[in-house]
């Protein structure tokens, strides 16, 4: 099949270059945390925990404070000053597919939390695979007729 002059340049040019091999991607430092965030009940769960769990620490802690924060909602606040500060954090669970822990983690977070507000867990949406299904799950009304979008920020992609 014939293609215009400038494709074919195109593809001349392609063809013609030296394969180049990528430069390896540097590996991301295994995640910190300091004893000093295992404060509290979060940090008390944590601690009776992690010998029992393949989950590392900074993820239990980061997705149990972050689904505190959600059950709490934008109703709960502290005072600094004049700002109000909401209880909401925005977390990410990062790791390699299949082994990175992620979903253990979110299991040994999701079963106190669903025990301290049962409804909770029945709005928790896993395997959101796009902002659209988010906007799209968000229209409708969840436990005591308050919007899902409040409780939407409490996802995970599978």
């Amino acid at each position: 099949m014939m293609g215009t002059a400038a494709e074919e340049q195109i593809r001349e040019a392609v063809n013609g270059a030296p394969q180049v091999e990528p430069a390896p991607l540097p590996q991301p430092e295994e995640p910190t945390i300091k004893d000093a965030a295992l404060h509290g009940v979060v940090g008390e769960y944590v601690r009776l925990i992690e010998k029992r769990t393949e989950s590392h620490r900074a993820a239990l802690v980061s997705l149990m404070l972050g689904g505190v924060g959600n059950i709490f909602g934008r109703g709960s606040w502290f005072e600094v000053e004049d700002t109000r500060h909401h209880p909401n954090l925005f977390i990410a669970a990062v790791g390699k597919p299949g082994i990175g822990r992620k979903g253990t983690a979110q299991a040994r977070v999701n079963r106190p939390l669903a025990l301290a507000a049962p409804d909770w867990l029945s709005v928790h949406k896993d395997g959101i695979e796009s902002g659209e299904v988010i906007i799209h799950l968000g229209q409708g009304e969840g436990p005591e007729g308050r919007s899902l979008c409040a409780k939407l920020s409490w996802t995970r992609r599978g």
